[in-house]
């Protein structure tokens, strides 16, 4: 029912939005009018578990559609290296029926082991060991690409580094993602430094629920 999942588990780490959706399946008899709960329950530990309700109403015509819930990610983040159990009713007033689904248990885990893909840069000249910065660039931007897993709220912050010698780190200020294009515009005065040094550039994130 939880479409990020894999299996019985969801990563935290892996989601890209702010929600996450759990599909209720077409029922036997569903009909418009229907008011289908889904019940959230989740368990972290030996102590009290974390329940939770909604509700939607199956519209005009929907006979055939599968509903699909929203989650906030905030109902999921509590539940990390804990679980989390999923079902639901439908009850058709016409008929004064309701009907239960069995339960679905999810372990909720957060790996961490995202993979962000390296910035890349258009002013950038020829490629892998040999590929250089002009020292002459006026703005070099960096652009993150659109695989990378953000989502919006994401800290992202620009990090410079010298394979040898010492130059300054460029300061640059940290930016909060909101979607793409997202890239950082970094000057020529902050480029200088690396002159004849092997520089290597990446980047650091910070969620934004912190």
């Amino acid at each position: 029912m939880l479409l990020e999942a894999v299996g019985d588990t969801i990563d935290l780490a892996t989601l890209t939005e702010e929600v996450v959706q759990v599909r209720i399946p077409l029922y036997p008899g569903q009909r418009a009018g229907d008011v289908v709960t889904l019940s959230w329950t989740g368990q972290v530990g030996e102590g009290g578990g974390m329940t939770w309700e909604t509700d939607l109403t199956v519209p005009p015509g929907g006979e055939k559609t599968e509903l699909v819930f929203d989650v906030s990610l905030p109902f999921l983040e509590p539940l990390v290296d804990g679980t989390l159990t999923l079902s639901y009713s439908a009850f058709t007033p016409d008929f004064d029926l309701r009907r239960s689904s069995s339960e679905v248990v999810y372990n909720v885990v957060d790996s961490g082991a995202v993979d962000y893909p390296a910035p890349t840069c258009a002013q950038v000249q020829g490629s892998g060991a040999n590929a250089f910065l002009p020292s002459d660039t006026a703005i070099a931007v960096f652009d993150i690409p659109n695989t990378a897993p953000l989502r919006t709220g994401d800290v992202v912050t620009l990090h410079f580094a010298a394979a040898s010698g010492t130059p300054p780190e460029p300061v640059i200020a940290p930016k909060t993602f909101s979607g793409f294009p997202f890239n950082f515009s970094v000057a020529n005065a902050d480029i200088l430094p690396f002159v004849e040094v092997d520089m290597s550039v990446t980047y650091s994130v910070v969620r934004g629920n912190g």
